[in-house]
């Protein structure tokens, strides 16, 4: 019989064997399986992954034992079928109407231990909750090479499980971001602060009986917004790393280069119809890209991979240049969102990635020329870490604490310090004003435009100065005034919890000596308080650094922080190969443990 499944699950198995589940057009769940088993490459050949919509032939299963009721087999003479791909709206209402209210309430049958049913028990194997809070994400290392998965979370009702992860893409995306050098611990950290910002569903299954247990596992990990966006860059480095420049057969330079027209490097104004340039830079080259590696060229990137390949010579380049890339994603996705362009995933590589593609209404806006109206952000070139209008700071800080207390929320789901900042320097005085600070989007502007435009017009009504002379702001240098390194030691030396963001930035310099200062400087702010707890990632991030000094900048900061949460990280340092950074270790765990015995 012919079913149309939306794929709800795919999960690894052993070796190259992947395990695929789905939900029906009536809402029946459904586990297809095929004899001997479903290979990862049959599964991505046939487009066959969550939240793709796909037609299979499938027949009843002749061996169901409870609580895997979902079996079907695929019947194999007959190849699935792709329909479509849910849009991300699409994908959060679909995962509500499948919702359960607790894990306990998927399998009906008692739990042991929060970690398993017993063998019979239970009448399905598969379910959906609403994470209320994710507590831990552990991805470290374990014997011959193989790492642990796992996510400790509270469901709605607080009850606690720490479970292992099958879902394919959350492997995938540890595993390459392990493989650009990102420490192991550092990693789950990562995910789990983003986690922590984001609206988590949880598939939660049961994998095959093993001495007479069934035990739960994770089976799908989404997020709004998708924690996979970060997927797209991993790859997009995976691939420079696979063919760094001088690889490339002369064949495969020569086809690029000859996309690229002979025309001049001077650069029209940016805002001059920007749309319809990136529209026209997609169109020139013969080969499609992602939204990553795109918004790298626009941008400006000086990746040696564009530059040996003459990229930086098209008249697009750098032309969201004073823009982060992942302003640029934005400018990008408004113009997927305006039907412009289409994102289709590529058929050429083992783990295919989106790639971008021209739609009907985009080739004849290029035709006809047609205005393509976007929202660009305040480029960083008149951004500044420091705000120049404390005293509205301040004000602004004080009406987010309100916020913060009637809403329930952190301080960072209001506004970001790094918004108001910008917020305080720009004076924006109407809603259309507001759409260009980063931070702010349609539904910020419902909710909070008007709050934050009264502040700002009470303030100027007082009189009060926009610029504080007594406070310290720090312009940004040309060339011939002081280094970098020289301004990241004035930061440190500021007393100003403004200056934590740029700080932050500075962690990922290329040189080493701006992020050794960077870690420095932060461990100077730390009586800032929460404002300094946003740099712990990046500090935490800092001790996989490959240079000592850098290592030991970062645990004497995090010692000065004394944030419980990095006490892991730290502790795996005890062994680290200088004898300073290991003292440096221990002082920083003292420090830690001090603290959390003041609180006890």
């Amino acid at each position: 019989m012919k079913k149309r499944l939306i794929i709800t699950d795919l999960t690894r198995m052993k070796e190259d064997r992947v395990c695929i589940f789905g939900i029906d057009e009536h809402n029946i769940c459904i586990r297809p399986d095929m004899y001997p088993g479903m290979s990862e490459e049959y599964a991505i050949e046939n487009n066959i992954k969550p939240f793709n919509e796909i037609e299979l032939n499938l027949t009843p299963s002749s061996n169901l034992n409870p609580p895997h009721t979902e079996d079907m087999q695929i019947n194999k003479h007959y190849p699935p079928v792709f329909i479509r791909t849910l849009s991300d709206e699409e994908k959060k209402e679909f995962l509500k109407s499948i919702l359960d209210s607790s894990v306990e309430d998927i399998f009906g049958a008692e739990i042991y231990e929060n970690q398993y049913l017993n063998e019979g028990e239970g009448n399905r194997s598969l379910g959906t909750i609403k994470a209320k809070d994710i507590l831990f994400v552990d991805y470290s290392p374990k014997r011959e090479g193989k790492f642990n998965y796992r996510i400790t979370f509270q469901d709605q009702r607080c009850v606690e499980y720490n479970l292992p992860v099958t879902d394919l893409a959350f492997r995938y995306c540890c595993d390459n971001m392990r493989k650009e050098n990102i420490y192991t611990n550092a990693i789950g950290f990562q995910l789990k602060c983003t986690f922590e910002k984001a609206l988590v569903f949880l598939r939660i299954g049961l994998a095959r009986s093993f001495k007479n247990r069934h035990y739960l596992q994770i089976s799908g990990v989404y997020t709004f917004p998708d924690y996979l966006d970060r997927i797209n860059d991993v790859y997009e480095r995976k691939e420079e790393k696979q063919h760094p420049s001088g690889s490339k057969s002369e064949k495969e330079k020569q086809q690029i280069q000859e996309s690229i027209p002979e025309i001049s490097k001077e650069k029209e104004d940016a805002k001059d119809n920007i749309g319809l340039k990136i529209l026209s830079l997609i169109e020139t080259l013969n080969f499609h890209m992602g939204r990553s590696f795109l918004a790298s060229i626009l941008t400006g990137s000086k990746s040696r991979k564009l530059i040996e390949q003459n990229i930086d010579k098209l008249e697009q380049y750098g032309i969201l240049k004073g823009y982060t890339r992942k302003e640029a994603i934005n400018v990008i996705d408004q113009i997927i969102n305006k039907d412009y362009l289409t994102i289709k995933q590529s058929d050429t590589s083992y783990f295919p990635r989106p790639l971008l593609y021209l739609t009907d209404s985009g080739k004849k806006a290029l035709e006809e020329k047609e205005e393509i109206e976007l929202e660009l952000p305040v480029s960083t070139e008149h951004r500044t870490g420091v705000s120049r209008n404390p005293e509205l700071l301040n004000e602004l800080k004080s009406w987010r604490g309100k916020v913060v207390e009637e809403e329930n929320l952190p301080a960072y789901c209001i506004f970001h310090d790094t918004t108001l900042i910008e917020i305080s320097n720009s004076m924006p005085s109407s809603k259309e004003d507001l759409m260009n600070i980063r931070g702010f989007g349609k539904k910020r502007i419902e909710k909070y435009g008007n709050g934050v435009l009264e502040i700002i017009r009470e303030h100027k009504s007082t009189g009060k100065n926009i610029i504080s002379h007594n406070e310290i702001v720090f312009e940004k240098k040309d060339k011939t005034s002081k280094s970098k390194p020289s301004h990241v030691w004035e930061l440190g030396e500021s007393n100003n919890p403004a200056v934590i963001p740029e700080l932050i930035d500075y962690t990922k310099s290329k040189n080493a000596n701006e992020r050794r200062l960077a870690a420095s400087a932060l461990g100077k702010l730390s009586m800032f308080k929460p404002e300094i707890y946003e740099a712990v990632l990046a500090l935490i991030v800092l001790l996989g650094d490959d240079k000592p000094q850098v290592r030991q900048y970062a645990l004497k900061a995090l010692g000065e922080i004394a944030d419980p949460k990095a006490k892991s990280y730290i502790e795996e340092l005890l062994s680290d190969e200088k004898e300073y950074n290991r003292k440096s270790a221990r002082s920083a765990l003292q420090k830690i443990d001090g603290i959390k015995n003041k609180i006890s």
